[in-house]
């Protein structure tokens, strides 16, 4: 049976100078014969050379199985791969992508299987998700609208390359270390200068897997202590009383400094019913509505599988029900102790807590939910 062939998907995040770190990889190789599919804005960006071969794109969306956004995949890319493994015209495929692009669905186009049942995976081995980023506008960036984007694709890289380090001096390289380790525990940095820097380092022993990526951001046991330093701090937050709606709305807009990311659900006194789902992202905050906790729901429309039964008997407050607080926060010097009681005070205090029939008088400055 073949092996399949290497993929890489390759991420620019550089403004100007975007492509530099590509081409200087492609310039060193001397060997491996190279396919590099780009955005047809960027065709002019990356040459053919000897072994390396230029295919342009455009972007097609195609929806497969059910037809699904989780389904969604890249048709153009799909084509592409599949045509330059049949034809053995190549070693390495690499996918550049631009930084507004959709990681999820690129990443997926390699394991939801096509019209005819096919894998993507079979005959093309996606090794790595590779990001190349501006290293003197790394941090500026995080305080910026453009934070977010930044930031969710730092988390997914399996390989991160910085441009301009030696444009830094030691401490300010330091703390951008800090940030992307906290970002991201288990991702690879390098360095742009670095003269080992070669295709190579594109290939991995084991394919990229974006849903255990995911699973692996948000798993327990990054936040249990495990990954933390004196510099990098994750931890999570859980409480059972509802925050006081105005209190915690003013917290949020109040400008945390070195809190990176946060996520998770919560919920406020002046909308018992409703499960809230916080996400931030540097200077990027959202809240939004994201259903209804089992306790608003009669117990006759509940689930009746025991997986369910199970969830409802671990998380169950004789009070409170299945309604709580659980945030995964993760920043670079911060003070856990005194965030921790910064929230603590936005919990409703043992005088507001009884007066429950007064819940709904209390003023809701949130857009969610919709009235309807």
């Amino acid at each position: 049976m073949k092996q399949p062939l290497s993929a890489t998907i390759f991420v620019d995040f550089v403004g100007k100078n975007r492509s530099y770190t590509l081409t200087q990889i492609l310039k060193q190789n001397d060997e491996a014969k190279v396919s590099v599919i780009v955005p047809k804005a960027m065709r002019k960006q990356v040459k053919s050379r000897g072994s390396v071969s230029v295919l342009s794109t455009k972007e097609r969306l195609m929806k497969m199985g059910q037809g699904c956004s989780c389904c969604t995949v890249r048709g153009d890319i799909m084509s592409l791969v599949r045509r330059v493994a049949a034809d053995q015209s190549a070693q390495h495929i690499i996918i550049q992508s631009t930084a507004d692009s959709d990681l999820k669905v690129l990443a997926k186009t390699f394991t939801i299987p096509n019209e005819k049942g096919n894998l993507l995976s079979d005959v093309v081995r996606l090794d790595n998700l590779v990001l190349a980023v501006d290293a003197l506008s790394l941090l500026k960036t995080f305080e910026t609208t453009g934070g977010r984007a930044l930031i969710e694709r730092l988390e997914l890289a399996s390989l991160i390359i910085l441009e301009g380090v030696e444009h830094l001096h030691s401490g300010a390289y330091q703390q951008i270390e800090y940030a992307l380790q906290a970002l991201n525990p288990e991702v690879r940095i390098m360095q742009s200068k670095e003269s080992t820097l070669q295709l190579s380092e594109f290939t991995s022993s084991k394919p990229y897997d974006f849903d255990a990526k995911v699973q692996q951001l948000t798993s327990d046991e990054i936040f249990e202590g495990q990954h933390s330093s004196e510099e990098i701090t994750r931890f999570k937050y859980f409480a059972r009383r509802p925050f006081h709606p105005s209190r915690f709305h003013s917290f949020l807009n109040e400008q945390w400094k070195g809190i990176l990311r946060v996520k998770g659900s919560f919920w406020v006194a002046s909308q018992p019913d409703c499960a809230a789902e916080l996400d931030i992202a540097g200077r990027s905050k959202r809240s939004s509505s994201d259903g209804k906790w089992w306790a608003s729901v009669p117990p006759e429309e509940r689930p009746s599988h025991s997986r369910f039964q199970e969830y409802i008997d671990r998380i169950w407050h004789p009070q409170f029900g299945d309604r709580h607080h659980a945030l995964r926060i993760t920043g670079v010097n911060i003070e856990e102790n005194d965030l921790r009681q910064r929230l603590d005070d936005c919990l409703l205090n043992d005088e507001e807590l009884e007066s429950s029939a007064q819940w709904a008088d209390l003023d809701h400055p949130f857009s969610w939910p919709k009235r309807t």
